[in-house]
């Protein structure tokens, strides 16, 4: 089984079911290795592809409905924080690194998850401090469709205060991102607020037109 870390991704492919596990950072420095996680047979796997991305920490995997395979972005690695974009291919066991002319600026500790309704891959937030602090906390909102390999940055009516290292996560029922709390600007300053974020409901000139949902919480 895997060595002990921290910071560490983890996503579920539900096509082939299993966990897949990349990276993180132990005592002995940042990691690269890629796990299977089989739940039914409780067993780990090291899959030891033939190439793969850099060891790395605080990065994200999500599992890509478009293709059925996990894709990554981001995270701390020797040269600092990176926007890479891998996809991992279970069934060939092998990476692949996706470029693309315009992206997100290099950082880690986002927020990153699928929206099964519009079929794209939601980003929002991270960190950019190379020392990575508190410093250079960001709170801008992509999109990347695969399809396209193409990432658009999104305008919201909302700005939301920037952030790290909070929790984030997609609500396949009513088709909303949800999130929650992190690390803001200033040394020790934990967040507890909550937003959603609806990708359907905007306007012909890009902004969201719903501001507040039934329960008061803050739209995006």
């Amino acid at each position: 089984f895997p060595a002990k870390r921290m910071d560490v991704s983890m996503a579920y492919d539900k096509n082939n079911k299993i966990i897949v596990l990349f990276g993180g950072t132990s005592n002995t420095g940042l990691m690269g290795d890629t796990w299977i996680y089989n739940t039914s047979a409780n067993a780990w796997t090291n899959m030891s592809p033939s190439s793969s991305p850099s060891a790395r920490a605080m990065h994200r995997l999500v599992f890509d409905q478009n293709i059925g395979q996990i894709v990554m972005f981001g995270g701390k690695t020797v040269s600092g924080p990176t926007n890479e974009m891998w996809r991992y291919n279970f069934s060939s066991n092998s990476w692949h690194l996706l470029n693309q002319s315009f992206k997100p600026v290099p950082r880690v500790s986002v927020g990153m998850a699928f929206d099964s309704e519009n079929n794209k891959l939601l980003m929002f937030g991270g960190g950019s401090d190379p020392n990575y602090e508190w410093n250079f906390l960001l709170n801008d909102t992509w999109n990347y469709d695969y399809l396209l390999n193409q990432w658009s940055q999104q305008n919201t009516t909302t700005t939301l205060p920037a952030r790290k290292s909070f929790g984030f996560a997609y609500d396949t029922s009513n088709d909303l991102a949800v999130l929650f709390g992190g690390e803001g600007i200033g040394s020790g300053t934990y967040l507890n607020d909550t937003y959603v974020y609806d990708n359907t409901y905007f306007n012909s000139n890009g902004y969201a037109i719903i501001t507040y949902d039934a329960i008061s919480q803050v739209r995006f």
